[in-house]
């Protein structure tokens, strides 16, 4: 040490044949020190009987510690115990590549019904290996196999279905392809927060949720109360999904979805998130599942596979001009005899079984200088009622028919020849457009 004299630093170097009385290497291979075997912050003094030679590193690695303060020893019971604890560490690992190749294989069975659900196929390759493909891209291995860990096989199963179910939807509530694996995981998540809070006990009444949050009790009054406007076309699940508008004399309102409101209220998303019972999904299911049971049936011409009601005499949707009903009565009569205006003028509706369409002209050619019509004769006369509104042949059409001809042109009147000023297209299928245009130039209109 440095606070030695120096003639006794060298003296206990010498004593020590200037090797370390540690590790036994000597100089000029390594750096010797002079230490204190018991520390001077011990209470250790410079006695000779106190000072070894130590080289650098042993010097630092001792510190202050006295000799006697040591790591314990190693005794045949302790290596019996290491032994044991290799072969638990050793057995935990088997059942872990275990588990892993069960994950492997409950992972293809989930491969195969997503394949399934999504209109792909699966095959095995040149070098063995089994590959999957599907018109909806696939989630990512990690994913399902966190899931697989978490929940029974037949839940994540169903969860594909689930999936599947959504995107068949997809007309009525659009959804891009790239978020069915999204909503494929949404689904798993709403599964294992079920399992964790039925394993934690986790019990709600709809009572109870009635009572600690009374804005539930008044979405489902309102979904219970709700009366369509046009009951006949009305949807039971686009009210669910989309809500519905209130229409007074100064305006309307527009009311959110029941759905998005009790997501907002009770549920692991909403504002009672931090609650143990109402932020559970536990409480959202049963707040989802009480209300939506009271939605009204659907009306008669819904397809979206929900309960219709009973139809009633008042649900019948009527014609705006004659008030006979629409559907689902077939034998309606010809409509009122009404009047079109067409560019100013106004012509007397052409009568059903008697559109241009089903007549053919005839041209007289006896004049050298232009072409003119003489008769129009039928063919192909309908027998049966209009397609369209039902009315019989010779009657006029309800309007807005798709089969009703433009009293102008002739023309159906859904193929937009207004904008073309009734002059762009012919008259009768099969026939000239000199031929439309004689037959258009012998229209007069009636005042």
């Amino acid at each position: 040490m440095s606070s030695l004299p120096k003639r006794l630093r060298f003296e206990i170097l010498k004593r020590d044949h200037f090797a370390c009385v540690y590790c036994g290497q000597g100089m000029p291979a390594v750096v010797v020190e002079v230490d204190h075997v018991l520390a001077r912050a011990n209470g250790g003094t410079d006695d000779p009987s106190n000072l070894v030679t130590a080289c650098f590193s042993c010097n630092r690695g001792k510190s202050d510690v006295p000799l006697d303060v040591a790591l314990p020893g190693v005794t045949p019971e302790s290596v019996e115990a290491m032994r044991l604890r290799a072969e638990l560490m050793a057995d935990y690992r088997r059942w872990q590549d275990e588990l892993e190749a069960q994950l492997r294989a409950e992972l293809d069975r989930v491969w195969d019904a997503w394949a399934d659900e999504f209109e792909g196929r699966s095959w095995t390759d040149d070098e063995g290996v089994r590959r999957w493909e599907a018109d909806v891209a696939f989630p990512k291995d990690s994913t399902v196999l966190e899931f697989l860990r978490l929940l029974p096989t037949s839940e994540v199963l169903d969860a594909v279905r689930i999936a599947g179910w959504r995107w068949g939807k997809r007309r009525d509530e659009p959804i891009e392809r790239a978020a069915v694996s999204r909503y494929f995981a949404g689904v798993c998540r709403n599964k294992t927060r079920k399992a964790d809070e039925t394993a934690r006990r986790i019990h709600v009444t709809w009572p109870e949720l009635m009572e600690r949050v009374p804005d539930l009790a008044a979405i489902h009054d309102e979904v219970a109360s709700f009366e369509p406007s046009q009951p006949w076309t009305y949807c039971g699940d686009v009210l669910w999904t989309r809500g519905w508008t209130i229409t007074f004399e100064a305006g309307s309102q527009r009311v959110e979805a029941p759905k998005d409101r009790i997501s907002g209220l009770v549920g692991p998303r909403s504002v009672h998130a931090h609650d143990d019972v109402l932020g559970s999904q536990t409480a959202l299911d049963l707040a989802i599942s009480t209300i939506r049971a009271v939605v009204p049936p659907c009306g008669q011409t819904c397809a979206c596979g929900r309960p219709k009601r009973p139809p009633r005499e008042a649900d019948y949707p009527r014609c705006a001009e004659c008030g006979q009903v629409t559907a689902p009565v077939d034998e309606r009569e010809s409509c009122a005899d009404y009047t079109m205006t067409v560019a100013g003028h106004r012509f007397p509706p052409v009568r059903y079984a008697e559109e241009a369409w089903h007549r053919a002209a005839v041209i007289a050619h006896d004049y050298p200088r232009y072409r003119r019509v003489l008769v129009a004769v039928p063919v192909a006369v309908p027998k049966t009622r209009c397609p369209g509104c039902r009315t019989p042949p010779g009657g006029i059409h309800h309007p807005d028919c798709p089969e009703e001809a433009c009293p102008a042109c002739g023309e159906r009147i859904t193929s937009g020849c207004a904008t073309r000023d009734h002059r762009a297209g012919p008259l009768m299928r099969d026939r000239s457009v000199a031929q439309a245009m004689a037959n258009l130039r012998r229209m007069r209109p009636r005042a």
